[in-house]
């Protein structure tokens, strides 16, 4: 029965540490230009709770269940964006994300603050290339022009148009490290889809809410607490049971 018991804490303080460490994650990228919040969603398994709670009451030792799981989803929901003044930051609003280059292939990021690398090449801020339509972008200088549709311009005449990626669905997108993400059956944007503007100067800010992070944070935290002194109350119970069947 004690298994039982402990299966059910264990599986809540497990999914408790893993709320409370995205929840942290999401706090610590506040300021990170680009960054969409983690949600963390518990889901409960029923097949397991139910065969622990058989166990539990025929007085049956269980095996270690996950009795619930946490899932991640990312809340892909616009940021509200900043004029910044330099032409090398830029913001998508919209589903659409940049595509960069990777050592492990094409990935997209929403964080449009960008750089000139010392080949003239339009990277990212952690130094991989932003590709556009024709490939990886080079320009001689920040004396560029980006419309609303992504198309760069330098002097009047058009260089590429920024590759953007679109996945409307977010169960297709997968994270793949700080900032980047993996888009499973990606779409090219068309001229005339109006929902993605692309704003230069601007940059995008992360779409997580302080307060409501820190008020998860804390009931979080004072659950995991209960938790913890459950277990040293059931802990305490079981050592005086035992020293008591030792006086008899």
């Amino acid at each position: 029965m004690s298994q039982d018991i402990l299966a059910i804490v264990k599986s809540s303080m497990n999914s408790d540490l893993q709320h409370l460490t995205n929840a942290s994650i999401n706090l610590a990228n506040i300021n990170t230009p680009g960054f969409k919040r983690i949600q963390s969603l518990t889901q409960l398994n029923p097949s397991a709770f139910a065969n622990t709670l058989s166990d539990f009451l025929e007085d049956v030792g269980t095996a270690n269940r996950a009795v619930t799981s946490v899932n991640q989803q990312v809340d892909f929901s616009n940021g509200s964006l900043k004029h910044t003044g330099n032409p090398l930051d830029v913001a998508i609003a919209g589903p659409g994300f940049f595509t960069v280059q990777t050592p492990n292939g094409a990935m997209y990021s929403r964080n449009g603050i960008m750089q000139l690398d010392a080949q003239g090449r339009l990277v990212n801020g952690q130094g991989f290339p932003v590709v556009g339509e024709r490939g990886e972008i080079f320009l001689e200088n920040d004396q560029f022009k980006i419309t609303s549709q992504g198309t760069i311009y330098v002097d009047e005449q058009m260089v590429d148009r920024l590759a953007i990626g679109v996945q409307a669905d977010p169960s297709l997108i997968d994270r793949a490290g700080v900032g980047l993400y993996q888009l499973r059956q990606a779409q090219a944007v068309e001229d005339q889809d109006q929902t993605i503007l692309v704003y230069q100067a601007h940059k995008e800010q992360s779409n997580v809410q302080p307060l409501d992070e820190m008020l998860s944070l804390m009931k979080l935290t004072r659950h995991f607490e209960l938790t913890q002194k459950m277990v040293r109350a059931y802990d305490d119970m079981l050592d005086s049971a035992i020293n008591d069947l030792a006086k008899l």
